[in-house]
């Protein structure tokens, strides 16, 4: 029987296949630009290694693109003959069996089947990271801090790794509040791994959170390398690090990130719009003229208005449509979503429950029906996290209410929300600032330019 570098029986061809594989690993963990090609490498070497099958599948459905079903489906179809044909250890299937969850869209049974591996392996690299991913998708921030908090007794430096793994458990804390701890975790990573991306990540987000943006910058400054090499993602820590400049009004710093970096290939990775949408719509609220950008986020988001595979990635598309003034585009989106609501399915029921009201009141804002806007979100509004995504990335729809109901006029919703938001981010500029108009002289200054 084969081993991995973590001594885990691996059914597969010879060694040479099962240490690309283990390179295919980490370079998922890294977040490189390498995984496609370093899995391809394995599955030249062993087109029938169950495992490689497996990752493939599950990489298709991260992308969140309607189109990669197929892939995955074969991928999952050819993981099963596999299995069939030459045996597999109870792991490998239970790997094929959390792939089968996820193309049959039930993402809460892929979860329960990754964490059955973990359970049982916790040394598990590529279960530990799928799992964090897509709990990170379905928004259980408590079910990814209390996974890596599972296992990381079983590791150690002396396991292959160890530092992505810790950088997985930083952003858990990070996004359960636990501020100090997740510094503390997700530096350590970095200091014992540079290219630990989604570590350095992690600490980005306590800075966002604790609204420190000059140490933001300086700490990504200080750490380029770590995204060097990585793949789309270094686009959304250079979005962290354009929110930092944003909260310091350098709007000029802004747009030269958007420019030059994050928008410089006009992707149509959703999380790459996702990105772009956001700090278009901050940029705007702001009073700053973003000249004919939505367009090209407009042109993306309306060849996937019947795609649905993540209600995040919806929700961004109906903010690039509306921003480009698309409303006959995000009439026709919204529609398509209701007919997808109805179906059985993890994303499905996010969007019946969730999604269908946000992607309405992002639509509605987008016309400047802000009233309309309010009454739709204030029964969804504390159930944003059911997207998925981080604080961070849903934060640019809690600022989309308070700004509609302060244009709405509903000042005494307003006023709550940026006291909550003061609650627990007592330093952010964006809610003194509101809450020092609405206080100065709410009816006069209700449509002031927002300052960021």
């Amino acid at each position: 029987m084969l081993v991995d570098c973590r001594d885990l029986a691996v059914t597969a061809s010879d060694a040479e296949a099962v240490g690309r594989f283990d390179r295919t690993v980490t370079s998922f963990l890294r977040h490189s630009n390498a995984t496609p090609n370093d899995l391809a490498a394995t599955l030249d070497v062993d087109p029938s290694m169950s495992l490689a099958l497996a990752a493939k599948g599950f990489f298709q459905k991260l992308l969140g693109r309607r189109e990669l079903d197929a892939v995955a489906n074969q991928a999952l179809a050819a993981a099963r003959t596999s299995l069939a044909e030459r045996g597999g250890t109870p792991r490998e299937r239970k790997y094929v069996d959390a792939l089968a969850a996820c193309c049959a869209g039930d993402l809460t049974m892929t979860v329960v089947r990754l964490e059955e591996i973990i359970t049982d392996h916790p040394i598990d690299a590529l279960a530990v990271k799928l799992c964090h991913a897509f709990r990170f998708v379905v928004g259980d921030a408590v079910g990814m801090h209390a996974s890596t908090a599972r296992v990381l007794p079983q590791w150690g430096p002396n396991v292959p790794d160890y530092a992505y793994i810790l950088g997985c458990h930083a952003f858990g804390l990070e996004e359960t509040g636990q501020y100090d701890a997740a510094e503390r975790t997700g530096r350590y990573a970095v200091d014992m791994e540079p290219r630990d991306a989604w570590g350095l990540h992690a600490v980005a987000h306590v800075m966002e959170m604790r609204d420190q943006p000059s140490v933001g910058i300086a700490w990504l400054s200080e750490h380029a390398s770590s995204w060097t090499g990585c793949n789309n993602f270094a686009f959304h820590v250079l979005w962290h690090r354009a929110l930092f400049h944003l909260a310091l009004q350098q709007h000029d710093a802004v747009l030269e990130l958007y420019d030059d970096h994050m928008r410089v290939h006009q992707t149509d990775d959703y999380r790459d719009i996702a990105n772009a949408a956001s700090l278009l719509w901050r940029l705007e609220a702001g009073g700053i003229d973003v000249g004919s950008r939505w367009t090209e986020l407009a042109d993306k988001a309306q060849a996937r208005i019947g795609d649905h595979a993540l209600a995040f990635a919806d929700a961004h598309y109906m903010l690039s449509l509306t921003g480009a003034r698309r409303f006959e585009a995000a009439e026709r989106m919204l529609r398509s979503a209701r007919m997808r609501s109805t179906r059985f399915d993890t994303q499905s029921e996010v969007l019946e429950v969730v999604g269908l009201a946000l992607l309405e009141a992002v639509m509605e804002a987008g016309r400047g029906d802000f009233d309309r806007a309010v009454e739709l979100m204030l029964p969804v509004r504390s159930r944003l996290k059911r997207i998925g995504g981080s604080h961070a990335q849903r934060d640019v729809f809690q600022q989309l209410f308070i700004v509609a109901a302060i244009k709405g006029g509903r000042l005494r919703l307003a006023r709550e929300a940026l006291a909550e938001r003061l609650a627990y981010r007592p330093q952010n500029q964006w809610a003194q600032h509101w809450s020092s108009v609405l206080g100065d002289s709410p009816m006069e200054q209700s449509s002031a330019t927002m300052a960021m």
